[in-house]
């Protein structure tokens, strides 16, 4: 049973996820990533000449290969075909403490973006979903709804020309399968039926 509520909270909260996703890195191919080990050895032989300036740029730099390698195991939650949809490069971005991973699915001329959106400094991708879940339960705008999927509280957004499903997940993450070019919400929740959800949920939570 779905409960039709209204809710500008979270449509605050999109607006939010578009503008942190500024500084988006296109996931390489893991031939070309810096071998981590290789920097984990240079921050210990800085750190053991207490050069900790340069100690914790290598850090840096060994934070950007492990979202590198997390972007590529998340990838495989997200298939290369969803209802007909097929999918494209995966696309990780972060600024201000968030992290955001994505990927279009194309189908003729209409487009599917997914998303996973977390905090980056946390452990798994933060506590987003407990925000949104609270929002989702105080109401809205009219033309969004309060439904669950899959076991999970999940806000759906409709309107003449777009549909959004954004599901809260346990581990603190959020996911949204958006349309720009249709309303077709039920492409949309059929698309995140076929998504293994739990074993995305076991991943995050580390």
């Amino acid at each position: 049973m779905h409960l039709p509520l209204c809710n500008p909270w979270v449509t605050s909260m999109n607006k939010f996820f578009l503008s942190a996703a500024i500084a988006t890195t296109i996931i390489t191919s893991p031939a070309l990533a810096e071998d981590l080990s290789v920097i984990v050895g240079r921050v210990q032989e800085y750190a053991k000449s207490q050069n900790y300036p340069k100690a914790l740029e290598e850090l840096q730099w060994a934070q950007k290969e492990l979202q590198k390698l997390h972007a590529e195991r998340v990838k495989s939650f997200l298939p290369d075909q969803l209802q007909g949809y097929h999918g494209q490069k995966l696309e990780s971005s972060g600024a201000l403490g968030f992290s955001q991973i994505e990927r279009k699915y194309v189908n003729g001329e209409k487009t599917v973006t997914i998303s996973i959106t977390g905090n980056a400094s946390s452990g798994g991708m933060g506590n987003l979903a407990q925000l949104g879940k609270m929002a989702a339960m105080f109401g809205g705008e009219s033309g969004n709804e309060t439904i669950r999927v899959k076991g999970h509280t999940a806000q759906l957004e409709k309107n003449d020309n777009s549909a959004s499903i954004t599901v809260f997940l346990d581990s603190g993450a959020v996911l949204k399968v958006n349309q720009d070019d249709s309303p077709d919400d039920k492409t949309l929740l059929a698309i995140v039926e076929e998504l293994k959800l739990e074993e995305l949920e076991k991943y995050l939570k580390g």
